[in-house]
């Protein structure tokens, strides 16, 4: 199984179908269309271990190497929150969700190995739409190798192209939908 990084969560539910353990930080994230293409274009030069967290409305958001902003958009909670976890059977406590956040990257940063397979969706998001990818954005990775494509636009062609039946699908359907292909 390639390690696999996608703009938004449906790669966690490649991961999730296939029940596997995640292999990199970027699960249950979104990554805005530039912070992908510069993490696809320099992915052999990123520091991944340099990073910062910070609050980006109402969103947090982990910065890698001062250039990809990878946003937390499932971690809704307040500075004070308390997130629990399991660690060797036994229930432990964070003080806050920033510690569980950089916590969570951390670790699945870890497990990351060679260069990832990226997936690419021209799903349509309802909370941002400055997340979402443009026909042109989808287009740069058309006919790249380390790439998979789901798209509902028919008009995009290419070997490593796959259709969605519907423009606005639940991640877990795409999921779906690339599990084969992976």
């Amino acid at each position: 199984m390639p390690n696999i990084i996608s703009h938004n969560c449906v790669g966690s539910m490649i991961y999730k179908e296939k029940n596997l353990r995640y292999g990199n930080p970027f699960m249950w994230c979104v990554i805005p269309p530039d912070d992908f293409r510069y993490l696809y274009e320099h992915y052999d030069d990123i520091d991944f271990g340099r990073i910062s967290l910070e609050k980006d409305g109402k969103f947090y958001k982990i910065v890698i190497d001062g250039n990809v902003g990878v946003y937390y958009v499932h971690y809704k909670y307040n500075k004070n929150a308390e997130v629990p976890r399991v660690q060797n059977g036994m229930d432990l406590v964070y003080s806050g969700i920033e510690d569980y956040i950089v916590e969570k990257y951390r670790s699945r940063l870890a497990r990351m190995e060679g260069r990832p397979l990226f997936i690419v969706t021209d799903r349509e998001y309802l909370v941002n739409k400055q997340w979402n990818f443009s026909k042109e954005d989808i287009e740069r990775y058309v006919g790249k190798d380390d790439c998979l494509v789901a798209v509902y636009d028919r008009t995009i062609r290419g070997d490593n192209v796959v259709y969605m039946p519907e423009r606005d699908m639940d991640p877990a359907e795409i999921a779906k939908i690339l599990k084969d292909r992976i």
